[in-house]
């Protein structure tokens, strides 16, 4: 005990849920091993793998006193850094998944810009490693950004969730929770956890909204650090199915209900609606994408475009003010020209 209570705290705890990646497990570990800030901790949890992981985990820890393991039953992603978060012991927390990787600089420039603005989160830049080896950049900023006070983490929250529709793209910040330090002194006194993504189709935006409510200052770096691997061939269609849609409805809706604790509708509804709409742009493309008669598709169009839940977007998003190629599908979609919106998609995907 009286060893444990002289150790130095870590300046970082890394959590990196563990389940059926034993072909990219060490890549990742050696990655986060190997960062040139030292004092950290690396918190390996087993989500009941089936493969050859555990056994990798326990000798990782065998092998460097930083390692740290939990084994337990599968529940999930979300249930797994939740695990790891209530063990971790690091001024800031960090996650990664199993399957990626970390430039070695990530945690000390993280960790310094965080400590040098007094930063409660700090992100950095990432890029989409494809399985031939080639790096897809995403650049959310060419320079660093800072947020200071309530009103500014609150622009900053609601622009994550959806941006203003001026805004070219339909993401100005990325929700992936991977790409940053949190301060877990924070988190422990709001009790902020993640939700299951059985549950939620999207557990880091939900993580978002409860943690960057409690936050006072947060920091952007352009650096790219993070490298979120494509392993394989799966495309968006091939994996959609409609019962994705139901669960991108209850997604929605638990995202309304959160953001509706903390502002009023007024000063969330656009951002939320920019996501609603998304959604449902994604939705719609994916079951167009498939392999499907024009007369079944065209169906499925009427169907996804007139359910309720999206009326309150179709009717009060100013849809007039987004770039010209998303306002002529909102304007389809709305009026529901099902063969107009089927055809600007298939132009799209071609």
């Amino acid at each position: 005990m009286n060893e444990q209570q002289d150790t130095p705290r870590p300046k970082v705890s890394v959590i990196i849920p563990v389940y059926n990646v034993e072909r990219y497990l060490d890549r990742c570990v050696r990655s986060v091993l190997g960062q040139t800030l030292r004092e950290i901790e690396v918190i390996l949890v087993d989500d009941g793998s089936p493969d050859g992981c555990p056994a990798m985990c326990d000798a990782y820890a065998r092998e460097d006193p930083r390692v740290r393991v939990v084994h337990k039953a599968n529940a999930g992603l979300g249930m797994a850094r939740n695990s790891g978060l209530d063990i971790a012991t690091g001024e800031y927390v960090a996650f990664v998944d199993s399957d990626d990787f970390i430039d070695r600089r990530m945690y000390e420039t993280l960790y310094r810009t965080a400590r040098e603005h007094g930063l409660d989160t700090c992100y950095c830049g990432f890029a989409h490693r494809l399985p031939d080896g080639s790096l897809r950049r995403k650049t959310e900023t060419d320079r660093y950004l800072e947020f200071r006070g309530r009103n500014e983490v609150d622009s900053f929250l609601l622009d994550m969730v959806g941006p203003e529709p001026e805004y070219g793209s339909d993401v100005r910040y990325m929700m992936c929770v991977w790409k940053a330090l949190y301060s877990r002194s924070l988190i422990e006194r709001g009790g902020v956890r993640f939700c299951s993504e059985r549950q939620f189709v999207s557990e880091d935006i939900i993580f978002h909204i409860d943690y960057l409510r409690r936050a006072e200052r947060v920091g952007f770096i352009p650096d790219t650090f993070y490298y979120y691997c494509v392993n394989g061939a799966v495309t968006l269609s091939n994996t959609y199915t409609r019962e994705k849609f139901g669960r991108y409805k209850v997604f929605l809706g638990e995202v309304r209900r959160r953001l509706a604790e903390v502002y009023s509708p007024d000063r969330f509804a656009c951002h939320y609606h920019r996501l609603c709409f998304l959604y449902l742009r994604a939705a719609v493309s994916k079951e167009v994408r498939q392999e499907k008669s024009v007369r079944k598709n065209l169906q499925i169009i009427q169907e996804l475009t007139a359910d309720p839940f999206f009326a309150p977007m179709f009717a009060d998003y100013p849809y007039r003010r987004l770039p010209l190629k998303h306002r002529l599908l909102f304007y389809v979609m709305k009026h529901r020209l099902c063969f107009l919106t089927l055809a600007i998609l298939k132009i799209r995907y071609k």
